[in-house]
């Protein structure tokens, strides 16, 4: 499996903002971003939060289900009550997973996912970035065998650096 380059990133970010689609890059892209992947540790796919509306929650539905079928994915699921598309992107047909982010607004609450802004490129393209704590709640959530091993790397990694420090 070919690991994600900045292309794919790049290809992905230019389609969904030229059909204005807002979104949350997540999963092990975005702990790359936040500076928090383990070292030998690459994102194979791309996580994505698609924020929608109730307004805007049907054509998003619509167009994600044609990448599922463009691509030869098909395959619609669910994740921590979320939806989920597939769909292929790139050169290596990397594999994106679109979750569908219902936002509601309430005055000044909204339940929008956090996010910071990653300029990814020289141009200054720049994307929304979950910070990594939500990505790694968001990962525990989903009781995967290759989450929890992901999770004991990082932890090592992170108690190595500090055993660095005291020495």
């Amino acid at each position: 499996m070919a690991p994600v380059t900045l292309k794919d990133i790049q290809k992905l970010h230019n389609f969904l903002s030229d059909r204005s689609v807002d979104y949350v890059l997540t999963g092990t892209c975005a702990l790359f971003y936040d500076g928090v992947l383990p070292e030998g540790e690459h994102a194979h796919d791309i996580d994505i939060l698609v924020i929608a509306t109730q307004e805007t929650v049907p054509p998003l539905r619509t167009m994600l289900k044609e990448l599922e079928e463009f691509s030869g994915c098909e395959k619609e699921s669910k994740y921590d009550g979320s939806e989920c598309y597939t769909f292929k992107v790139g050169k290596y047909d990397i594999k994106v997973n679109a979750f569908i982010e219902n936002v509601q607004v309430d005055g000044m609450k909204s339940n929008y996912p956090p996010f910071n802004l990653v300029t990814i490129d020289g141009a200054g393209t720049t994307i929304k970035v979950m910070p990594a704590i939500p990505v790694l709640r968001r990962k525990f959530k989903l009781h995967r065998e290759k989450d929890y091993r992901f999770g004991a790397k990082l932890i090592k990694e992170i108690s190595g650096m500090m055993l660095n420090i005291y020495e």
